[in-house]
């Protein structure tokens, strides 16, 4: 109950749990098909449905390896051009051993999630890991004995216990003898009488959230607080203290929470130090620290943690990195047997000091047998030095050129273990073992709480490693599998999506919902928060930090968004329609590669220039080291070897059209302060049409621009109706009698046709779309246009009381909160011609291989 109400009902389920294993339940007839179809597949499938014995699956890139290697029936009917197939299974097929049987038989066994000989749920006390994994993970990172004193965290608040129980339980056990230090993390109050009257409570405790006890669990000692204005005073005891606010436990047993700036200034002096011994009051009892390190922003107050108050990080200095003079096409070996189809690209490694560069890539053969292998390579030479295949079922998840030293890990899909990290030697062609752990615990929902999502080689003797959710960033020593740092998350950690660690591995990034947090990783603290403008709390796409560590950049919601790294501030926004949902950006020198396509002139605040499609196909890569843009065919390149290439960046022709574009203030049509026309034509019969204008007026006003009724710039918004068009709807029911909708596309809708049976109703709506458009005009010159259409396709669930003709016409309006939420640039340079984005140059690659470079100077 306690558990309950502090938030933490994973932990609940731990004191007593039933749980029910997927793996171990009897697989339908579905399951045992789906799995056979993913032991064919030439590549992993991501996403399936079905529904009336019928199944769709992708991604399949190679349709005719899929259908050679299904051995387990017998295909009747096949359409290369809708991609569909229609089977008869054999029965003898569908049964869990044989499925087990054909799995390990291609290499697959991974993909099974059920047992061969499946049995029911079953009933377990709180039991998991046995004592070998203990010393292995952060549930005792600190070597914890029985009754050591430890402090645990609930809901950001730090109590502080006792160990009690650690080797026989999937988490520790602590003994609580201050219940009442529970009452700040409480999700509601109702429960604090009952811990005002328990004179200790045990729990167990999530070892991520667990930390030695930085004094003595003994009962701390009072001390006297008092207000500004000294006419207030309380005795009472520290439980516990953030940037924001201090609780404190009175005489009586009252948890009381104060406002920092409303204590007194030796208060505040005493909290700084972490709650040492006030020299001037020495009758005052020294109380433990409360805060290992800089106090963080606290979690609950969204606000204050924005204000960015605790930045502190100074750039280490640069000598500018190595420049690689020469560097070759060199061709990678082929795998026997292997289709070209399948060679798709990964990770791409650089090592300053030696000039080797590794690609990683996915070969494999008709059927399966799919393996990842490290192509380890001299470019100056253009030689292939060592081509190393990864562990079955595994990945290469960094390494370092210079030591020969790589990072594995585990492929953890139908994984039921808790994830396990390997350090290997590179010695030739081979990896030979060095070490071995399991970095966080088995969760109580099962592995995917004990997941590794990313993992880094910090220097040649020290791994860092993220988890999942809440789960904090754990730097290891690899040799000793022992954690030499924790750094607990922020706020939301889990809306991360792609990290950034520097060249010189010192600084490393992330987002969370509020901002990014930087950690430097050479003193081994937090460096502080980055804000991020409101707009951009839905998530940011990518991040990258300049070599020399004075910038970082990200990518969200349409912008480029640059901060100065010595004092923590935004210093840039770059608002761009080609900016959208990207895979990677990258520093290039002073200049910005997003996708491995647009070349972004900071300073400028312009597109400078765009590498157009060419260098990579698809599935294929694009990194950026040694000032070099590094590309690779992917799995588009059926009719060639694989290679690895790379040019010289920035290229001459970039740096020349950079010097002849001018200033930044030369290259600016409207800044700050300028005056703004807007012209907003929404149809009358489009609901919440009145609310654009308003949405779009606060937006100027709040990008600092003058709004007037003439102007030379002109933001014009519009709504234009389309051509009336049918929409092929189908009614579907859940397994909750929850009625939903799916709407068909053309193909889906022909394909259904030739497959349906006859008692399949689709139902057809005739319905009118919309597209929506802002575009920013000076004097007739288009500066910005961004456009948006209506998606109908796909899935949608009836809200209540609602027809399926109310859902359709409720779908087909136009998504005005895209224009609502739009956040109107401050300033805009003039673009380019060369290109439809903007750009004022452009790399082409010729049929021949060529490339060729064009700017608008010449």
């Amino acid at each position: 109950m306690l558990l309950e109400e502090l938030g933490e009902k994973e932990l609940a389920g731990d004191v007593f749990r039933i749980d029910f294993d997927r793996k171990s339940s009897p697989p339908t007839a579905i399951d045992m098909v789906r799995t056979l179809l993913e032991v064919a597949s030439p590549t992993p499938i991501r996403r399936y449905a079905h529904s009336n014995q019928r199944m769709r699956i992708e991604p399949i890139e190679d349709f005719d390896a899929f259908c050679d290697a299904i051995d387990f029936g017998k295909i009747l009917a096949k359409d290369d051009d809708q991609r569909f197939i229609r089977l008869r299974v054999d029965p003898a097929a569908l049964t869990p051993a044989e499925v087990h049987r054909r799995a390990r038989e291609a290499g697959k066994s991974n993909v099974v999630e059920f047992d061969e000989k499946p049995a029911g749920p079953r009933v377990d006390p709180p039991i998991g890991n046995p004592p070998t994994n203990i010393a292995a993970s952060p549930i005792n990172p600190d070597g914890f004995s029985l009754e050591d004193p430890v402090e645990c965290q609930f809901n950001g608040v730090w109590v502080r216990g006792v160990m009690v129980a650690e080797e026989a339980f999937d988490t520790p056990i602590v003994r609580f003898d201050q219940p009442m230090d529970f009452l700040p993390a409480l999700t509601s109050k109702r429960f604090a009488r009952v811990l005002r009257e328990t004179p200790a409570v045990i729990l167990p405790v999530d070892p991520a959230r667990l930390r030695p006890s930085s004094g003595s669990n003994a009962p701390v000692a009072t001390r006297t607080w008092t207000d500004k204005t000294g006419r207030f005073s309380i005795q009472g005891s520290l439980v516990t203290a953030d940037e924001r606010e201090a609780v404190i436990r009175r005489a009586d047993g009252r948890i009381i929470n104060v406002p920092i700036e409303k204590l007194s200034e030796q208060d505040q002096s005493f909290l700084k130090s972490g709650g040492k011994q006030d020299p001037d009051n020495p009758f005052q009892a020294s109380e433990p620290s409360v805060a290992a390190g800089p106090l963080r922003p606290n979690v609950r107050d969204a606000v204050k943690a924005l204000r960015n108050e605790q930045w502190d990080f100074e750039p280490t200095p640069w000598n500018g990195g190595s420049r690689l003079g020469e560097a070759h096409r060199t061709r990678l070996p082929a795998t026997p047997q292997a289709s070209h189809a399948l060679h798709t690209q990964g990770s791409f490694f650089h090592s300053d000091s030696t000039g080797l560069v590794a690609i990683q890539r996915l070969t494999g053969v008709r059927g399966g047998k799919n393996r990842w292998v490290l192509d380890i390579i001299a470019p100056e030479k253009a030689e292939v030095v060592a081509t190393v295949p990864a562990p079955v079922n595994s990945t290469f998840a960094d390494v370092l050129l210079a030591d020969s030293l790589a990072l594995i890990q585990q492929d953890r899909f139908g994984a039921f273990d808790p994830a396990e990290l390997f350090v290997q030697r590179i010695v030739g062609d081979t990896l030979h073992h060095a070490a071995s752990w399991r970095p966080y615990g088995k969760g109580v929902h099962g592995p995917i709480e004990s997941d590794v999502e990313g993992s880094w080689f910090i220097d040649p003797k020290r791994v860092m490693t993220m988890g999942r959710e809440n789960h904090p960033l754990v730097v290891w020593d690899w040799e000793s599998a022992s954690a030499e740092r924790i750094f607990t998350v922020g706020p939301s950690f889990g809306a991360r999506s792609r990290p950034a660690l520097d060249a010189r591995r010192q600084l490393f990034a992330y987002n969370t919902t509020f901002g990014i947090s930087v950690i430097d990783l050479k003193n081994n603290r937090y460096a502080g928060d980055l804000v991020i403008p409101p707009d951009c709390y839905s998530g940011i796409d990518a991040i990258a930090i300049k070599d020399d560590q004075r910038r970082l950049a990200a990518t969200a919601m349409g912008s480029v968004l640059v901060w100065d790294l010595s004092t923590g501030e935004q210093v840039r926004r770059l608002t761009r329609p080609e900016v959208h949902m990207t895979k990677s950006i990258e520093w290039v020198g002073e200049f910005l590669l997003v996708d491995g396509r647009y070349l972004y002139d900071v300073e400028r605040a312009v597109l400078l220039w765009e590498f157009q499609p060419g260098l990579a196909d698809r599935d294929g890569a694009v990194s950026v080291a040694g000032s070099r843009l590094w590309y690779f065919p992917g799995s588009g390149a059926r009719n060639r070897d694989p290679f690895i290439d790379s040019i010289e960046l920035p290229r001459p022709a970039i740096v020349a059209a950079a010097e002849r574009l001018g200033s930044a203030d030369d290259l600016m049509v409207y800044r700050k302060g300028d005056p703004i026309e807007l012209a907003v034509d929404i149809p009358p019969e489009v609901e919440g049409g009145d609310d654009v204008r308003s949405a779009m007026e606060q937006s100027i006003r709040a990008a600092g621009l003058e709004l007037r009724e003439r102007a030379d710039t002109v933001i014009i918004v519009a709504c234009e109706p389309q051509p009336q068009r049918t929409l092929h709807v189908i009614v579907e029911r859940s397994r909750r009698d929850q009625a939903s909708i799916y709407i068909l596309d053309d193909a889906q809708y022909d394909m259904r046709q030739r497959m349906s049976s006859s008692d399949e109703q689709i139902l057809d709506f005739d319905v009118v779309l919309y597209n929506m458009k802002i575009s920013i005009v000076h004097n007739g010159e288009t500066l910005y246009t961004n456009t948006m259409g209506t998606a109908l396709t796909g899935r949608s669930v009836l809200r209540d009381g609602e027809t399926v003709e109310e859902s359709v016409r409720r779908r087909a309006k136009p998504y005005l909160k895209w224009i609502n939420s739009f956040s109107v640039p401050s300033s805009i340079a003039r673009p380019g011609t060369a290109t439809k984005n903007g750009a004022y140059g452009y790399t082409r690659s010729s049929v021949n291989g060529q490339l060729d470079d064009y700017s608008v100077f010449e």
